[in-house]
């Protein structure tokens, strides 16, 4: 049978969480929990990021984290501080 959206979100979601060492979810907020999942497909796109080194594709963990976090500005900084992610998406365009 075909997989639905919300397979596939919780596929990427669960794969991503390997890949970046997060066991778990728990300790994330709903809003945080849904960012995680909304970006992990898109992450998990990026070409290479499987072979990031395990401190870039941690910190990743936490600029998503981030995102779904009460401040933007808090996402924007943890995001500007991971080049290797910006050159990323940026290398997409």
């Amino acid at each position: 049978s075909a997989l639905g959206r919300a397979d596939v979100l919780d596929a990427a979601s669960q794969a991503l969480q390997r890949l970046t060492g997060l066991r778990t979810l728990r300790g994330f907020s709903a809003n945080e929990r849904q960012a995680w999942r909304r970006w992990s497909s898109f992450v998990l796109a990026l070409p290479g990021f499987a072979r990031w080194n395990a401190v870039d594709r941690r910190a990743v963990a936490a600029v998503l984290r981030a995102k779904g976090g009460r401040r933007e500005s808090d996402f924007a900084v943890r995001f500007a501080a991971h080049p290797r992610l910006t050159r990323a998406l940026f290398a997409l365009r």
